[in-house]
């Protein structure tokens, strides 16, 4: 969806939600991951009043198996003397 004005956008799993609009949208955001990304892009002009979030946390089913993230840690070098 391609937003001109108020955006509020949601990342989890590599995926990447966007809303903008008039809309009263309830949706589950099930994922395994600890990080989930909330952000609200407004425009100058933007005639909304905001967000509103409600948040409910809800035990993961034993037989669901969450893939494993693959990350990379860079550990700085010290520069040479």
């Amino acid at each position: 969806q391609d937003c001109a004005k108020d955006r509020f956008i949601v990342s989890s799993d590599n995926n990447v939600m966007e809303m903008c609009g008039r809309s009263y949208t309830n949706f589950l955001l099930n994922t395994c991951h600890s990080s989930v990304s909330f952000q609200l892009t407004r425009t100058s002009d933007a005639r909304g009043r905001g967000v509103k979030l409600y948040f409910e946390f809800r035990e993961r089913s034993p037989q669901q198996i969450c893939p494993e993230i693959m990350t990379t840690i860079s550990t700085p070098r010290p520069s040479p003397p």
